[in-house]
């Protein structure tokens, strides 16, 4: 049996993907599942696709093309460690750091672990001039005692170690979305973990890319952010964990409005109810501000 099963969605990026591959240590208990999501054929050589001749890697070509939240909930009905590890295909570990906590929890009991990153530009790999707000979350809860914020605002599974027998007790499944696919996930797996441990190790590099994903802007791409704020949202303030959000919801519903006044507005009524209208008002009144701010700058 394994004891950690690293799951990682791919999509074009085969280069990207071999260095995350060489970032994860050889170890007899460790399974990595890699999930192609409907690669184009003139950008990836499927004979020699990343991982096919290395032990304990399974791939999986997946040709729906339904995107990152859908491999990765392939990957899922494919692990079988006591833990579950993600990455996405263009960042990768520190590999002895990795290794080592392999071994420091590898018996734990504890249901959650979450770790600091490095924020690196994926090309020079040089860390970036500022630190990422996952470590600035860490950060919070220390000075404010509370790790509630470390829990509730880590809206991306990199970077955790999450017990499987958590995911799959509850079922809990990737939104199969083009765009936060994974907040959905990660809210879920902090409300329903009991026991949580928090490492300031920074096991993991995520990197930033100007053609990532995350930097779509698109009037498609903020509304479904912003659907997928509400829910996630909508359910810590259901579970009284309201002072834990992460505001997405106002930040996402400004971007809408400035990017179209008409899609805003009819996603007005939806954001008052979700957080309301005190909430709707000062956080519109925030973002303008900084908005207003950033250009003075």
């Amino acid at each position: 049996m394994y004891n950690y099963s690293i799951i990682i969605p791919h999509k074009n990026l085969p280069k990207l993907l071999q260095r995350c591959l060489d970032s994860i240590p050889e170890r007899d208990d460790v399974e990595t599942i890699v999930v192609d999501d409907n690669s184009d054929p003139s950008v990836v050589n499927f004979e020699k696709f990343p991982g096919l001749q290395r032990k304990n890697v399974q791939v999986v070509f997946d040709k729906t093309g339904l995107g990152a939240g859908h491999a990765r909930n392939v990957g899922l009905l494919k692990a079988s460690g006591k833990w579950l590890v993600f990455a996405d295909c263009d960042d990768f570990f520190e590999k002895d750091l990795l290794d080592s906590q392999m071994d420091a929890f590898k018996d734990d009991v504890c249901d959650l672990v979450l770790f600091k990153i490095n924020y690196k530009d994926s090309e020079s790999l040089v860390i970036a001039n500022f630190e990422h707000k996952a470590n600035s979350i860490f950060d919070l809860a220390k000075k404010e005692n509370d790790q509630g914020y470390i829990r509730y605002r880590r809206n991306a599974p990199w970077a955790k170690f999450i017990r499987r027998e958590l995911v799959e007790t509850n079922n809990v499944r990737f939104d199969e979305t083009r765009w936060s696919n994974d907040a959905w996930f990660s809210t879920r797996i902090a409300l329903l973990a009991q026991n949580v441990e928090y490492i300031d190790s920074r096991i993991y590099n995520y990197t930033y890319r100007n053609d990532s994903l995350i930097k779509a802007s698109s009037v498609e791409a903020l509304r479904c952010r912003l659907d997928v704020a509400l829910k996630c949202e909508g359910l810590l303030i259901d579970d009284g964990c309201a002072q834990y959000r992460a505001k997405h919801v106002e930040y996402w519903f400004y971007l809408l409005l400035k990017k179209s006044l008409w899609k805003g507005i009819c996603n007005c009524s939806r954001v008052v109810k979700t957080i309301g209208l005190k909430g709707f008002v000062r956080g519109f009144l925030s973002n303008l501000k900084n908005d207003m701010l950033k250009k003075k700058s």
